[in-house]
C-alpha cells in the first residue's frame, strides 16, 4: 500500500514507472496540449484534513480504487502536513517527471497544486502536458462544479481513470506582504479577491467550518457586512479602466463560482482567457444586505453597486492616504495591495467527463 511523504517536499517514486516518452510539450503548430494516449496515474496529493478531517478515513480506499482501475499498478501517495505543502509537492512530483496528478482535496489543495504548477517568475506554466485529475473531498466544490466533475467519490474517480482533458485558464497574482517590499508570485484558478473578502476568509474558521462551506461564508459574510465600511482601491486594466474605486469587493474570476456555490460571475468562462472582473461597490449596509443573497443565483449582476467587465490584466493600487487592501487567491488570504493579476490561456489540463452536464 502507498505511504505519506515525510516532511520532505520530495516524494518517493520507487514504485512509480517513468514518463510516458509519448507526452510532447506544447508547440507553434499544436497549440493546445495534447491528450496523453491513456490515462497514467503517477501520483496522489492527499489532504487528510479536508472534509472536516473525513478524508483521513477516506483515502486509502480511494487509492486502492485508483490502483484497481489501472490493473493493479501502483500509485504513490503524498499527504500535505501544512498549508502550502501541496503547493511543494506539486512542484517536486513535476521536476521528478510526474505527468498525472490526482488531487483529494477541496478547493484550498486544488488552489495550491495549481500554484505548484506555474513558474515561479509567473510566466506560465512549468510543463503543458501534466494533467491533473480532481477527487473533490472538501465542503465547498466551486471550481468543480464549475469543470462538471461530480463531487460523487466513485464518479470523481472513473473521471480519473477514463475522463478526457479540458485546457483551462490559470491566472497569476503579483502581490504585497505587510511589513515587506517583497512582491510574491503565484498562481490561481478559481478566482481572486481584493477588499472584504479577506476579511470574510479570515473568520472562516474553527466552529464555522462546521456549518460547510457555504453556510460558513454566508455567515461570515454578513457579520462583515454588518460593519462594513467603504473601501478604497486605484483599479487600471488593459481595457481601458484607470480609476479610484470605492468598493466594497472586487472579485476576478476565472470561475463561474466562490464561497460554495455563490455564483458571483454566471457568464465566466474557464478557458476564454479573460477575467469576469465583478466590482461590488460602496453602498449603504441596508441595500448590501439585500444585494448579499441574490448572489447565490446570480442575481447580483443586475444591481446598480454592481459593475462587470472582461479584462485580461488588471492592477490594483493601494490609494494614497489609504490602507492597503487584502488580496485573497483561490479562498485563501495571502497578501494585500498593490496587487496586479494576469490570465494565462490555455495553460492547464483538467480531466472533466466525457459528456458533461451542464449545471
Amino acid at each position: 500500500m502507498p505511504t505519506s511523504s515525510g516532511p520532505s517536499t520530495r516524494w518517493s517514486r520507487s514504485h512509480s514507472k517513468s514518463p510516458s516518452t509519448k507526452a510532447r510539450a506544447c508547440t507553434a503548430s499544436a497549440p493546445l496540449p495534447p491528450r496523453l494516449p491513456e490515462p497514467q496515474l503517477r501520483g496522489v496529493i492527499v489532504n487528510p484534513a479536508s472534509g472536516g478531517g473525513r478524508t483521513r478515513d477516506r483515502w486509502h480506499r480511494i487509492v486502492h480504487a485508483l490502483e484497481t482501475g489501472v490493473g493493479g499498478a501502483p500509485v504513490e501517495v503524498v499527504l500535505t502536513r501544512r498549508a502550502g505543502h501541496a503547493t511543494e509537492l506539486a512542484r517536486a512530483m513535476v521536476s521528478d517527471g510526474v505527468r498525472d496528478i490526482v488531487v483529494l482535496g477541496g478547493d484550498g489543495t486544488i488552489g495550491e497544486v495549481v500554484a505548484g504548477l506555474v513558474r515561479t517568475d509567473g510566466s506560465g506554466m512549468v510543463d503543458a502536458t501534466v494533467r491533473v485529475a480532481i477527487i473533490h473531498q472538501g465542503t465547498g466544490g466551486d471550481l468543480v462544479r464549475g469543470l462538471d466533475i461530480p463531487t460523487d467519490t466513485t464518479a470523481a474517480v472513473d473521471v480519473a481513470l477514463n475522463g478526457v482533458p479540458r485546457i483551462i485558464d490559470v491566472g497569476v497574482a503579483r502581490y504585497s506582504v505587510a511589513g515587506s517590499d517583497q512582491r510574491v508570485v503565484r498562481g490561481f484558478v478559481t478566482c481572486a479577491n481584493v477588499g472584504m473578502a479577506h476579511e470574510v476568509v479570515t473568520r472562516v474558521t474553527g466552529r464555522l467550518k462546521r456549518l460547510g462551506r457555504r453556510g460558513a461564508f454566508t455567515v461570515a459574510t454578513l457579520a462583515c457586512l454588518a460593519h462594513n465600511h467603504p473601501r478604497w482601491a486605484h483599479v487600471t486594466t488593459d481595457e481601458g479602466i484607470d480609476e479610484d474605486v470605492a468598493l466594497t469587493d472586487i472579485i476576478l474570476s476565472n470561475n463561474r463560482f466562490m464561497g460554495g456555490g455563490m455564483l458571483v460571475a454566471p457568464d465566466a468562462l474557464l478557458d476564454d482567457g479573460l477575467f469576469d472582473l465583478v466590482m461590488i461597490g460602496a453602498a449603504r449596509r441596508s441595500h448590501l444586505m439585500r444585494v448579499f443573497p441574490r448572489i447565490y443565483a446570480g442575481g447580483h449582476v443586475r444591481d446598480h453597486a454592481v459593475r462587470i467587465e472582461r479584462t485580461r490584466h488588471v492592477e490594483i493600487a493601494t490609494v494614497p492616504g489609504r490602507a492597503p487592501e487584502g488580496v485573497v487567491l483561490d479562498g485563501e488570504p495571502l497578501g494585500q495591495t498593490p496587487a496586479s493579476f494576469t490570465m494565462i490561456p490555455a495553460a492547464l489540463q483538467v480531466l472533466v467527463p466525457a459528456s458533461p452536464a451542464r449545471v
